[in-house]
């Protein structure tokens, strides 16, 4: 077992050293330095995708990677020293946001009112009110605790679908955004 992952890094190494060749051959970047973060980059948080074409894959790869918003400084010290290959854009994107999106779609209900019903049926009436006081002060949702049968349930109120539309429709698989009002 310990053989197959030195063998996976081994294929991992092998294969920046070509891409390293094929990118010095046809000297695309100005500065060791863009070369020197990318494939650094490969050996960790990194990723190349090549993109899907009609005759098969993409000849142009699109470097990427990822880090926590607490390591964001470092994200932009690397994204401002990838400026001759880069539009400088990124996007902050919270995992919260996509896993709101998801329990939205599987336990969201549009209310009456145009607010939005978290099915919360499951949950004690002390882990609802700490559920709704959580989404009023991380995303300032206007949230109230409605009492369904023996169960309760988190409603947000029609004032802040909005800004529930904004942190997770990018999310939402499209046959589940009528829960927005979309």
């Amino acid at each position: 077992m310990f053989a197959v992952g030195l063998d996976e890094f081994e294929i991992l190494i092998l294969y920046s050293q070509l891409i390293a060749t094929k990118i010095e051959n046809n000297k695309p970047f100005s500065s060791n330095e863009v070369k020197e973060i990318i494939f650094g980059s490969l050996l960790g948080d990194g990723k190349l995708e090549l993109p899907p074409s009609r005759e098969g894959r993409g000849l142009n790869a699109r470097f990427g990677f990822t880090q926590s918003l607490e390591k964001k400084d470092y994200f932009l010290s690397v994204l401002n020293s990838l400026g001759e290959i880069s539009s400088g854009k990124y996007r902050e994107m919270s995992y919260l946001d996509k896993r709101t999106a998801h329990w939205v779609m599987q336990d969201g209900s549009r209310g009456t009112s145009k607010g939005l019903y978290l099915c919360t049926d499951c949950f004690t009436l002390t882990d609802v009110q700490r559920l709704s006081q959580y989404l009023n002060k991380k995303y300032d949702f206007k949230c109230s605790i409605h009492k369904a049968g023996g169960n309760y349930r988190i409603y947000i109120l029609a004032k802040s679908v909005e800004t529930v539309k904004i942190l997770i429709l990018p999310f939402m698989h499209k046959t589940m955004t009528y829960k927005l009002g979309v």
